[in-house]
């Protein structure tokens, strides 16, 4: 009150007060992933074996990170419902601290400055074009799953349009074997939901 007081009577704006509590919690929510990321990778660089020459345990947490980083593109971006806690502690946290640049950069220049060139070209291209493919692959297997899901919902009785599409054929039939328009009004209207949920789905 007092430093609103004070500006209001200098003639100068007073300022917005700051927004501690928010920032705490993204900073928590960072931390916590990059301690669980980095953990992570540890573990996976002492199950991977180290052969001389090519770099696999660092190859291969960087394209593990790409790929569940496709994935997690789609579900926060389309799936689940926008959180700015959660993306912070999922992308920025765990695979942030996961993955490594700077272990990759570090290794691409020992490697020019021992005199492998070519093995230094080949591990920075290889890497760039298989994390770029992770990427991509991960989104489309997220696009697969939730596109499953959702087909599923749409019949969760576990019966599909194909399933029904037999009424309408046999509903005709028992009208006609019968002699009762009634029958036949009915089983062509379940083979229209039939096919009107077919043409839903398509």
């Amino acid at each position: 009150m007092r430093g609103s007081r004070a500006g209001q009577a200098s003639g100068r704006p007073a300022r917005p007060p700051r927004r501690l509590r928010p920032l705490a919690v993204d900073l928590a929510a960072v931390g916590a992933g990059g301690a669980l990321g980095s953990t992570a990778r540890y573990l996976v660089e002492l199950a991977v074996p180290t052969v001389p020459g090519f770099p696999w345990p660092t190859f291969t947490v960087n394209i593990v990170g790409s790929f569940v980083l496709g994935l997690l593109m789609v579900y926060l971006l389309d799936v689940w419902p926008p959180r700015r806690e959660l993306r912070l502690f999922l992308t920025t946290g765990i695979i942030g601290g996961f993955t490594t640049f700077s272990s990759f950069a570090t290794e691409v220049a020992l490697q020019l400055r021992a005199g492998g060139i070519a093995l230094a070209d080949a591990y920075a291209l290889s890497s760039l074009v298989a994390g770029v493919a992770a990427v991509w692959a991960g989104v489309m297997t997220a696009r697969l799953v939730t596109r499953q899901r959702v087909a599923s919902d749409d019949y969760p009785d576990d019966r599909s349009a194909g399933d029904l599409a037999p009424d309408s054929a046999t509903g005709p039939r028992e009208a006609g074997r019968d002699g009762h328009n009634s029958t036949g009004h009915n089983s062509a209207g379940r083979g229209g939901a039939s096919l009107s949920r077919e043409a839903t789905s398509g």
